[in-house]
C-alpha cells in the first residue's frame, strides 16, 4: 500500500522554489542531450483482500530529453530535463468469488512532455546519484482490454470498469537514480521513476474503486555539449 500522495500543485510550488534559490547560487550551466529505453509499468493501490489478483508486466518504450543543469562549485548541481515520453504496461486481471471467476488482460500507453527536475550528487570523479520529481502533461493514451477466458455462473459477474480515461493530464513521479561518467561527454544513467499521481480509477467489483499508477525502469546514454 503506497502513502499518501503528494499533490501536483504543492510539488511545482517545491520545485520553483528550488531552482530560484539554486539561480543564484549557481557557478557554471551545462547543457546536454539524453535517449533512452524505459521498462515501463502499471500498479493499482489496494487491490488485495477482494478475492481479486492481478500480475502487472512491462512494456518497452523510448523517450528522449533536453537537459540543462546549474552546477555548484561544490559536489552538488541541479538538472532541468524536458522530453517526451511514453509511460504505462499491462495488468493481468483475475477476479474470483462464488459463483463467478473472469480473466483479462489489459494494457495501456500515455504519451508524455515530461520536465524531470533533479537534484545532482556526486559520489567521487565518476559517479553521482539523482533524486527529484517529474512533472507530466499527458498529450494521447491507447487502452486495450480483452477477456482471455470467463466463466461464470449465478448470480452473474460483477460490475467493473478497467483502466478507464485519465483522471489527471498533469501528473507528478518521483525519480531516484544513478550515473556513470565515461568521460567529459558521455554519461549513463539508471533511474526508476514511481507515479504519485492517480492516472485513473478503476472499479474491479462491484464500484469499490482502485487507484492506477504508472512507474518506469529507464536506462539512457547522456551527451553533454559543453
Amino acid at each position: 500500500m503506497r502513502g499518501k500522495r503528494i499533490n501536483f500543485k504543492i510539488a511545482v510550488v517545491l520545485i520553483v522554489a528550488l531552482l530560484l534559490s539554486v539561480n543564484a547560487k549557481a557557478q557554471e550551466v551545462k547543457y546536454g542531450i539524453m535517449a533512452g529505453m524505459n521498462l515501463v509499468s502499471l500498479s493499482i493501490s489496494n487491490a488485495s483482500g477482494l478475492g481479486f489478483h492481478y500480475d502487472n508486466y512491462s512494456g518497452i518504450t523510448f523517450g528522449v530529453n533536453g537537459v540543462v543543469e546549474f552546477r555548484s562549485d561544490s559536489w552538488w548541481g541541479i538538472s532541468l530535463e524536458p522530453g517526451y515520453i511514453k509511460k504505462g504496461g499491462g495488468l493481468d486481471l483475475t477476479y474470483s468469488k462464488p459463483g463467478y471467476r473472469f480473466f483479462s488482460d489489459n494494457s495501456r500507453l500515455y504519451s508524455n512532455i515530461e520536465l524531470p527536475v533533479l537534484l545532482n550528487m556526486d559520489l567521487n570523479s565518476k559517479f553521482y546519484l539523482s533524486a527529484g520529481f517529474g512533472l507530466d502533461y499527458t498529450l494521447s493514451s491507447s487502452i486495450n482490454n480483452q477477456f482471455r477466458a470467463i466463466a461464470v455462473m449465478t448470480p452473474g459477474p460483477p460490475n467493473y470498469e478497467l483502466l478507464t480515461n485519465l483522471d489527471h493530464k498533469l501528473s507528478c513521479s518521483t525519480i531516484l537514480g544513478i550515473s556513470y561518467k565515461f568521460n567529459d561527454t558521455y554519461n549513463i544513467c539508471l533511474r526508476y521513476s514511481f507515479g504519485l499521481t492517480r492516472l485513473a480509477a478503476v472499479s474491479l467489483i462491484d464500484n469499490v474503486r482502485n487507484s492506477v499508477y504508472a512507474n518506469y525502469l529507464q536506462l539512457s546514454l547522456k551527451y553533454n555539449i559543453n
